[in-house]
């Protein structure tokens, strides 16, 4: 996916630059799970139980973010080629700041909303809006790719199945482990709450940051 020869050379490099700036709301994200990953407490049954994120929700987190990171770039480069071949050079130019910056706005939104406590919420949630707009992107704006074939239902065959190979069965592939990451750590969850003491042997103390400890007697 190299920047389209119709690009006079002076401006190739500011059209890679701008293209590649799909990737930095997912590359900011990739960093701030493996970050965080790196410090979260563990549910431990042996401390006050803490419902919070854990290492592997983290980790799952930045999967979602590289899957959002890729669909992001695949939709910038599709509406480039598309505004490069349907209107002048600084035109698609302008249409690429603004597609960068509203792509910018929106994932601040989302990730702001849920909070960095929810990694996957805001990176799924990020990835599945990218994926619906990539299939617009494919069923309505990619007719220029198929443009040396004539027939009309041999090219909505052929976006169909780029549809099916690059977004659903990836997005099939990563909700699946999602789900069994989860179950996984579920039945861990399910396993060390078992091992905490009866609400009856609980006391409460203001001191405590869940104003509860165990009773020593």
């Amino acid at each position: 996916m190299g920047v389209p020869s119709v690009i006079p050379r002076i401006l190739r490099i500011p059209f890679f630059i701008l293209r590649g700036f799909s990737l930095v709301p997912a590359s900011y994200g990739v960093v701030s799970c493996i970050s965080s990953a790196s410090y979260v407490n563990h549910r431990d049954a042996s401390n006050i139980l803490e419902l919070r994120s854990t290492e592997l929700d983290y980790w799952l987190g930045a999967m979602w973010c590289l899957l959002a990171g890729l669909w992001s770039y695949w939709l910038a480069d599709g509406l480039m080629h598309r505004w490069l071949f349907y209107y002048e050079v600084y035109s698609a130019m302008i249409r690429l700041i603004s597609l960068q910056t509203i792509n910018c706005v929106i994932t601040a939104f989302v990730v702001t909303h849920y909070g960095p406590d929810e990694p996957i919420w805001s990176w799924m949630f990020c990835s599945v809006v990218l994926a619906i707009c990539d299939v617009i992107q494919w069923l309505f704006t990619s007719t220029t790719k198929f443009q040396k074939d004539d027939d009309p239902e041999k090219i909505r065959q052929l976006i169909w199945k780029e549809i099916f190979r690059y977004i659903f069965v990836p997005l099939a592939i990563f909700t699946f482990i999602t789900m069994i990451c989860l179950l996984e750590e579920q039945s861990r969850f399910r396993y060390t709450t078992s091992l905490i003491p009866p609400p009856r042997d609980i006391i409460c103390n203001r001191e405590c940051p869940l104003h509860c400890i165990t009773d020593s007697n």
